[in-house]
């Protein structure tokens, strides 16, 4: 096979997506990741609101006061042993996901991890 006989990437979406059938099954994947992103691309405010408890309960918990807990919630960088002691006051385990370039997908135990540290 030579190089002229090769497709470029993008002319085989562009004929995947003029048939309508698949037009159609593309659209829906799409709009199934974007629920799944609204679903479980969560602060740690609305997880503590899901899980019904108050800034107040987590503030407990975690040997903290209110106004931290607060704080925390509003941070735009967090430490992942602050997130994780938010976490674990939940009642929750915190898990760390890397995304590899080949497309796999490893889950690292940050609680195996406090453990040994």
């Amino acid at each position: 096979m030579t190089d002229s006989e090769f497709k470029d990437w993008s002319e085989v979406v562009a004929e995947d997506l003029a048939d309508p059938a698949f037009a159609a099954l593309a659209t829906e994947a799409e709009e199934d990741q974007e629920e799944w992103d609204r679903e479980y691309h969560a602060t740690l405010a609305s997880l503590r609101r899901e899980l019904g408890k108050t800034q107040a309960q987590v503030a407990v918990s975690m040997g903290t006061h209110q106004s931290q807990v607060s704080e925390i919630e509003r941070r735009e960088d967090i430490l992942v042993s602050t997130a994780r002691s938010f976490v674990a006051a939940l009642g929750a385990d915190l898990k760390l996901v890397a995304k590899l370039p080949d497309g796999r997908q490893i889950v690292i135990d940050l609680g195996e991890i406090a453990k040994v540290a």
